[in-house]
């Protein structure tokens, strides 16, 4: 389960630096960029996540997994969230999405054990 769950930790950081590119846009053209950067990390990281349940065989792991995809949930919707607040507006305008990003998402990620959720499990 440990290779599966490292390689969704480090999918998981790329997908929150993609995130992060998305507020630092400068022009939708940069802005869709990051999205798609974004998609295609949590994308990995679900299949990461995917490819982790068959190796789940005793009781604490599968805890641990659920536990883990408990999380994941939480911060696929605050991801949903941000990128619906950050959509289509202006570098200069988004003064309530960093808001968001710095109070409420940060809740969440921080809840969850940061921007990995130390999954490195044996």
């Amino acid at each position: 389960m440990a290779p599966a769950l490292n390689e969704a930790n480090i999918n998981l950081a790329h997908a929150g630096r993609a995130l992060l590119d998305v507020m630092l846009a400068t022009s939708e053209e940069q802005q869709a960029a990051a999205l798609a950067r974004s998609d295609r990390y949590l994308a990995l990281t679900c299949r990461s996540l995917e490819a982790a349940r068959p190796r789940c065989r005793d009781d604490e792991a599968i805890a641990a997994l659920a536990r883990i995809e408990a999380s994941w949930q939480d911060y696929r919707n605050a991801v949903t969230t941000l990128r619906a607040n950050a959509a289509g507006v202006a570098p200069h305008e988004r003064g309530d999405v960093v808001k968001y990003l710095y109070a409420n998402f940060a809740r969440v990620v921080g809840s969850t054990g940061g921007p990995s959720y130390g999954w490195a499990v044996d």
